[in-house]
């Protein structure tokens, strides 16, 4: 029997990129997209994709689950640059409420599957361990916060009556990425990117197409369910570096100025009281610290998965010199 799989959110950048994989794997699949978003699948002409659209905080679950094997839930409410309580009840109804709502309906239809996108920063901006080696949780925004209480809605509400497990990603970036990888590359190109003091410290992220691998992998194993796994790619790379591998594929030599630490964080604490400002003392903090997780991605190891996708390879994917 052709397995069907449930994708949510699917015209994100993950989504899109999922939903492809899929029908090349030979999978019957429902992309769920939130209404007037269908067209980014205009190009994909096959008789195993149907496109529905819904908003996840008012569909009727059940009916969207008819014959549905598995789900792989991505939708979710990421970004709202400056935030408030009320903002705050959109990200518990959307992030929360409607994973809950999810959750029962895929008892009811006894799907066999369901995994779910969460995010690293449960564990907030950067790893941090008790005395017994533990990752402490830590989330430090309504995004974070908001995952973790939906995953622990997951854990209650499905137990071990649906095989579920969790991917907690780190930065996430691809073609089409309007995330933070997204607007340095942007930002570089219109040379109005500057490097937050030294630029030494650490980030890692995630090629789209290595965390398809793994959500692909894991829909045809049943030995690493009913747990969260934090996915990262195992190279590390410092803002500098970033930076000059993004200007080498660019094909430029384009000079990245270093602006004083402290004089970001000076502007960002200005800015946070201003809410039409683009940037604030969080995005400062960002990118300001090391954030490496790198070493806590074990799944890769588990689902026999050797190869990744470099930084250099990545960018010439994403053809950001186009």
């Amino acid at each position: 029997m052709v397995k069907k799989i449930l994708v949510t959110g699917a015209s994100g950048m993950v989504g899109r990129a999922l939903v492809s994989r899929l029908l090349i794997e030979g999978y019957s699949v429902v992309a769920g997209v939130y209404p007037g978003t269908a067209s980014v699948f205009d190009d994909i002409q096959s008789p195993s994709l149907s496109i529905k659209e819904f908003d996840i905080n008012l569909c009727d679950w059940e009916s969207l689950l008819d014959g549905v094997t598995d789900v792989i839930h991505l939708a979710a409410m990421v970004h709202v640059h400056k935030k408030s309580e009320q903002d705050w009840e959109k990200f518990y109804q959307t992030n929360v409420t409607a994973t809950e709502e999810l959750c029962r309906a895929l008892l009811t239809k006894h799907v066999r599957r369901f995994v779910f996108l969460s995010t690293v920063g449960i564990y907030g901006d950067y790893p941090v361990t008790d005395e017994n080696g533990e990752l402490k949780i830590n989330p430090v925004n309504m995004y974070s916060k908001s995952k973790l209480l939906a995953e622990e809605a997951i854990s209650r509400i499905l137990d071990d009556q649906v095989s579920w497990v969790i991917l907690r990603p780190v930065m996430i970036y691809g073609p089409g990425d309007r995330g933070n990888m997204g607007r340095m590359i942007n930002a570089i190109k219109a040379n109005k990117f500057v490097i937050p003091g030294s630029g030494e410290n650490k980030k890692n992220a995630i090629y789209v197409e290595d965390l398809v691998e793994i959500i692909c992998r894991l829909l045809e194993y049943n030995d690493y369910y009913h747990k969260g796994y934090i996915v990262s790619n195992q190279q590390v790379l410092t803002v500098n570096e970033m930076c000059a591998g993004i200007c080498h594929t660019l094909g430029k030599r384009i000079r990245v100025p270093h602006v004083p630490e402290f004089l970001l964080r000076w502007a960002g604490s200005i800015a946070d009281l201003f809410p039409r400002v683009p940037f604030s003392s969080t995005t400062i903090n960002k990118l300001t610290v090391s954030s490496d997780f790198s070493s806590y991605s074990t799944i890769q190891s588990l689902l026999g998965i050797e190869k990744e996708t470099s930084f250099t390879e990545a960018l010439e994917k994403m053809g950001i010199n186009n």
